[in-house]
């Protein structure tokens, strides 16, 4: 076997084809656990209760996981047992040798499940590189990454139409800003639109039944920005001073997406790609795809561009550290000026 996508692990769990082992790890909890679930309900057909056995990675030996794989089903075709977050870099180098032998030699009666939910698994360290590459081998891996946008707006489409309900992919992707990224919350809205619209979800459904979550709402901002949609701005605005954001917390989510770009242009212009900065600058893994988004905004617009909007943003910092007494206007006209660069930039362009 071999590192298996999502929809070829969805396919072993349609026809019962199961690999005796699973390594699954990655950015996503809701995609693990979704997947965790499925398997060993595949796996056990009989008496869960003696046939399925989850085991604290952290306290387990390798000699109790070898007892638990060569135990015998009782009333069902296989046992599962999962292990949850064994760290292979705490273990003895013989450990992981006897470790290494078990994984080669997992009778087909066994499903043997190790998920990494609190530890973090780093695939250029020899020692998951090693159990990953004899994961592989003997088994299946699954990486489980952050969607991207285009990705959720399938799940989103997808779930919807389980409920008889259309959604086309521009509210999809409304949705998605509006309520954030988080699947088992966006599963929960979906549902939730679902039963009160008949036929097809609008907008305007969005902005009745669903709530916005404040993070979400602070991320369209700065898109709204680049997108040079003044009026839609200044509703975003709006609507996080109405949820009590601080000023100044909103100009600095603003500037750290003008940062992004920024980073992002500069990185290019020298060869590299958008991730390739992602250690340099301490970007966490469930942030990699602020770098990606960077990276469409950062052919748009030029490096002066970018410098000049940051004097504008320092100007508004400035204001909101010292004596201004109308914050709520002052974000108004930064945002203005933010938008009025922005477009000098596209119709210098064009005049090129």
């Amino acid at each position: 076997m071999a590192e298996i996508t999502e929809n070829e692990l969805l396919e072993q769990i349609k026809t019962k084809n199961l690999s005796s082992l699973y390594f699954i790890y990655g950015e996503d909890n809701y995609l693990k656990q979704k997947y965790v679930k499925r398997l060993s309900q595949t796996a056990v057909t009989e008496l869960p209760e003696m046939n399925y056995r989850k085991i604290d990675g952290k306290e387990v030996s390798v000699q109790q996981i070898s007892d638990e794989v060569y135990q015998f089903p009782l009333m069902s075709e296989k046992r599962c047992i999962l292990i949850d977050d064994f760290d292979v870099t705490s273990k003895l180098k013989e450990d992981i040798d006897e470790l290494k032998e078990v994984l080669k030699d997992i009778p087909q009666t066994s499903v043997l499940i190790f998920v990494y939910n609190s530890v973090d698994v780093d695939e250029k360290k020899s020692g998951w590189k090693n159990i990953i590459k004899t994961s592989s081998k003997f088994g299946s891996v699954i990486n489980c990454k952050f969607k991207t946008d285009s990705d959720l707006i399938k799940y989103v489409r997808v779930w919807a139409e389980k409920k008889k309900t259309a959604i086309d992919s521009n509210v999809a992707r409304y949705l998605i800003e509006t309520v954030g990224k988080d699947l088992k919350k966006l599963e929960a809205e979906v549902d939730k639109l679902c039963a009160f619209c008949k036929d097809y979800i609008k907008k305007a459904d969005i902005d009745r039944i669903c709530a916005k979550t404040p993070e979400a709402t602070q991320y369209m901002l700065p898109k709204s920005i680049l997108l040079e949609n003044v009026s839609g701005s200044l509703n975003i605005l709006s609507d996080l001073l109405d949820m009590n954001f601080k000023p100044i917390a909103i100009i600095n989510a603003v500037a750290d997406s003008f940062i992004d770009i920024y980073r992002v242009k500069v990185a290019m212009e020298s060869g590299l790609k958008p991730r390739d900065i992602a250690e340099t600058f301490n970007y966490s893994k469930n942030r990699l795809f602020v770098l990606d988004n960077a990276a469409r905004y950062s052919k748009k617009y030029s490096v002066s561009t970018l410098e000049r909007c940051f004097d504008i943003l320092s100007e508004a910092d400035g204001g909101l550290k010292g004596n201004e007494r109308n914050e709520r206007l002052l974000l108004e006209r930064t945002i203005i000026l933010l938008i009025e660069t922005l477009r000098g930039h596209n119709i210098k362009a064009k005049q090129v």
